[in-house]
């Protein structure tokens, strides 16, 4: 490309194409459709991409040349843009809008139009007459002057108030008018970059306002070009030094322009929301220089623009970090020097970075990813005491220098404050209680039992997160229960039940639960193995109008069953005895004796039917307890979610081993289902990739919802079960397996002498089903890779299909690994991370044999 030139002609206008002929003439397809650049020609492509190249390089150029003259080869291109008609025509016209909000040009290339124009056209001349010079000195001619004036005279490059900065200015402003967004972005990014700094200037703040508040442009225009400098009248200030700055007005702009280029997922248009919102970092950074707010309104409305565009997609942490750097602390946008533009509501809108971060806790904690949420936890935690700490530095520093003023009040030392609390959102977490209870849940889950005894009692100055308000609370009150249950908190369970009790008495109720916390307890009664009290509960649901029981208190029974037909296998009476009386807990509850109707029970029968037939899977005593309980021959819809299955799955994993628990995995998550939910994801291994509308019909069959499963029942040759859709697993559904399996391997290193003396792991087979368990998959092992490297190989392409970021499942294993002292593991962890790149499908099911 740089050895011969190349044709940058410019593009015809549909009007011009028209006059040209009817060769040339657009079709209307064409003049209204706007798919750039899906529907430019390789051309335009071309010439596009050339010219955004060359205005990089002239910004580059000019950069370079900061401490003196712009040397002459830079005007020339420029001129040679000119002369091409590539420069846009409106780069010089100037406007003066009456908004105050409304982006604005600075005068400055309007004013100074006549001077560029001038300096260009001088550059243009003096090269045209050096190319005459040097070919007739190529011919053997003589030197003669074009013009009567010395040479050095006529070439005006240095004219008066064309510093740099004025042609930086100009190149910003022209990729912006010419629809070079990303390249003058670019730009601006080399520019904030450049040591010794470059800063902002807010030319609108500079000029004097008259008495409606505009900068009076016509006065200036005047001044600058009607006058000469010698008949002004001086500066009555000092005379502002321009080096190196340029124009907030410019910056300003290229904020707005960045959010009308981000990737919406329509083709390829646009550029990813991670590098926008680099660059926007970057704008803010560059105005923080100069103590300069968002001109035109506040950067809490340029993240909900951001957000907006993303509709569609996930707010993962990585977006809300990027976005923390965007929202302003307290007070920062009413203490910046071009403040007094706008009214403090307009630039007070601290309270959507919070909400955001609610939105991604509760992602977080509906995915089941426990360090994600506890990221963004603390991620707002951080926002919130900032605001704290400014607040408090403001409201000290406000009371000195009253004192100073009032000297009375200060010989009195007195501690005194006249002013009333400030109303900010940020000052607060505010996280709403449904939100905190999924979350307290969750950490209980996890067994981070010292962070929920920190949300409970802490001692902090602002109090516990979750104060005693809302032990009420109809969302929080389950988690706690819960809670104080896994940590035998006695005293925590007997606030809660005397709490309701009082708001029962204060409302004349009688003593009644609300319908989840009901449930809660009945769960709780399960796993303590209370059978009277469960029916009791039971039982007061039948006789109460609106309670029931729902499926997650039937998956929690199954848990348990499961648990105790272990025992039993592992020869203890007390456990059989309980298994008889789970059983029958359970058959009474499948058929209904304890609600008046499975439908009038607020959930769907066919979810017991796909629970019956994930509980028929394992092996065949549980698909003969089930089959006396319900037929199941025909096709079902996998309606189960992922809290219940995960709660069957912790039952099979005590049982049976992780290998069986990977197996029933297996067979409700198949591969081609789990390709079909990973071709919807929004978000992969935590990055900014947003959704991508197809440009093709997607076809019906590939879609999760119509994915056709066999399920043949263990011990029941004739008997089969056809499931359409499958399971949609979150991160514990792999945590419960990967867990168990590492605690199966530990106690096999433990128990073996071989381990030092081989040094590696593989030799080592995870169990398969225990011993007794009719319909195992002895052959399992030989189709699947169950060793302890093929386990870690099968967890890490299990969570990165969740959307798991490679970060955060390296220090997870890493994590357990150590608790486990699984060095070797730990060292192979490189390798095995590789080899998880590959093709994944044998690796990811055991067949049902």
């Amino acid at each position: 490309m740089t050895l011969t030139p190349i044709d940058l002609q410019r593009l015809r206008t549909p009007s011009e194409s028209s006059r040209l002929g009817s060769t040339f003439a657009p079709t209307l397809q064409e003049l209204t459709d706007d798919l750039k650049p899906e529907n430019m020609s390789r051309a335009e492509k071309l010439q596009q991409g050339v010219l955004g190249q060359i205005w990089c390089s002239l910004g580059a150029m000019i950069i370079a040349c900061h401490d003196g003259v712009v040397r002459p080869e830079i005007l020339e291109i420029i001129a040679y843009l000119h002369h091409q008609e590539i420069m846009p025509k409106s780069i010089y016209s100037q406007k003066p809008g009456t908004d105050e909000s409304a982006i604005q040009q600075p005068p400055t290339l309007h004013l100074l139009s006549s001077r560029i124009l001038t300096s260009l056209s001088d550059a243009a001349w003096r090269a045209h007459e050096r190319g005459v010079v040097e070919e007739a000195k190529a011919k053997g001619g003589e030197y003669v002057a074009l013009r009567p004036e010395i040479p050095g005279m006529a070439y005006r490059v240095h004219v008066a108030g064309l510093r740099p900065e004025i042609w930086l200015e100009l190149v910003l402003w022209a990729c912006l008018h010419g629809g070079w967004i990303m390249e003058g972005a670019a730009l601006l990014r080399s520019v904030y970059r450049e040591k010794p700094v470059w800063k902002p200037l807010s030319w609108r703040s500079l000029v004097s306002s008259e008495k409606t508040g505009l900068p009076n442009w016509d006065k200036l225009d005047y001044l600058l070009n009607t006058t000469s400098s010698a008949t002004r009248d001086p500066p009555k200030r000092p005379t502002l030094d321009v080096s190196r700055t340029l124009s907030s007005e410019v910056v300003n702009a290229y904020v707005d322009a960045l959010l009308g280029a981000i990737d919406v997922g329509v083709g390829e248009r646009g550029a990813p929301p991670g590098y926008i919102l680099a660059q926007l970092n970057m704008a803010k950074g560059f105005l923080g220089r100069a103590n300069l707010k968002l001109g035109g309104g506040s950067w809490d409305a340029i993240m909900l623009r951001f957000v907006d565009s993303q509709a569609g997609n996930s707010l993962y942490f990585n977006t809300l970090a990027a976005l923390a750097g965007l929202t302003p602390r307290f007070g920062l946008e009413v203490e910046s020097t071009n403040a007094d533009s706008l009214p403090e509501y307009v630039t007070d809108g601290s309270a959507f970075f919070v909400g955001m971060c609610h939105r991604a806790l509760q992602l977080e904690v509906k995915s089941g990813n426990v360090e994600g949420a506890l990221r963004v936890f603390k991620l707002l935690l951080n926002i919130t005491d900032s605001n704290k700490r400014k607040s408090l530095e403001d409201f000290f520093h406000t009371i000195r220098h009253a004192q100073e003023k009032d000297p009375a009040t200060a010989e009195a030392q007195l501690f005194t404050s006249n002013y009333s609390r400030i109303n900010y959102p940020a000052f607060d977490l505010q996280i709403p209680a449904t939100t905190l209870g999924p979350f307290l849940e969750l950490v209980t889950d996890a067994g981070a039992y010292d962070f929920g005894k920190w949300l409970l009692y802490s001692k902090e100055v602002d109090g516990p997160l979750i104060p005693e308000h809302l032990y009420t609370d109809t969302a929080v009150a389950p988690a706690l229960i819960k809670f104080a249950t896994k940590v035998n908190d006695r005293a925590l369970l007997s606030r809660l039940i005397d709490m309701r009790a009082e708001q029962n008495s204060a409302f004349g109720e009688g003593p009644t639960l609300p319908s989840n916390v009901l449930d809660t307890f009945l769960d709780t009664q399960f796993g303590l193995r209370r059978w009277d009290a469960a029916v009791r509960i039971l039982e007061l649901m039948d006789d109460s109008p609106g309670l029931s029981w729902n499926v997650v208190n039937l998956a929690t029974l199954v848990r348990t069953m499961l648990f105790l037909r272990h025992a039993v296998l592992s020869g203890d009476v007390q456990s059989e005895q309980d298994l008889a009386r789970a059983q029958d807990v359970f058959a009474q509850m499948v058929r209904g004796d304890h609600s008046r109707s499975l439908y009038k029970a607020k959930f769907n029968a066919e979810q017991v039917s796909v629970l019956l037939t994930v509980l028929s899977a394992v092996d065949a005593y549980w698909a003969d307890l089930c089959l006396d309980l319900r037929q199941l021959e025909g096709h079902h819809t996998f309606h189960l979610s992922a809290t219940s299955f995960n709660l069957v799955l912790e039952g099979v994993v005590e049982a049976y081993g992780s290998v069986a628990a990977r197996r029933l995995l297996g067979i409700f998550w198949p591969h081609t289902l789990r390709t079909a939910q990973a071709s919807t994801r929004r978000v992969s291994e935590g990055r900014l990739a947003p959704a991508k509308v197809s440009r093709f019909r997607q076809n019906p069959l590939n879609t999760a919802g119509r994915q056709r499963n066999l399920v043949r029942l263990p011990g029941q040759e004739d008997k089969q079960v056809v499931i359409y859709g499958g399971l949609r697993p979150d991160l514990t559904t792999v945590r419960i397996i990967f867990r168990r399996a590492l605690d199966e391997l530990k106690e096999q290193r433990v128990q073996s002498d071989d381990y030092v003396e081989d040094g590696s792991l593989d030799n080592f087979a995870l169990p398969s089903m225990a011993a007794g368990s009719e319909g195992s998959t002895e052959s399992a092992e030989k189709v699947v890779d169950i060793t302890p490297s093929g386990m870690v190989v099968w967890a890490v392409r299990c969570l990165r299909a969740l959307g798991m970021a490679d970060e955060d499942i390296r220090n997870e294993l890493s994590a357990a690994f150590d608790e486990r002292q699984l060095h070797l593991l730990q060292v192979q962890l490189p390798e095995l991370f590789e080899e998880a790149e590959g093709d994944d499908e044998e690796a990811m099911i055991l067949p049902d044999t």
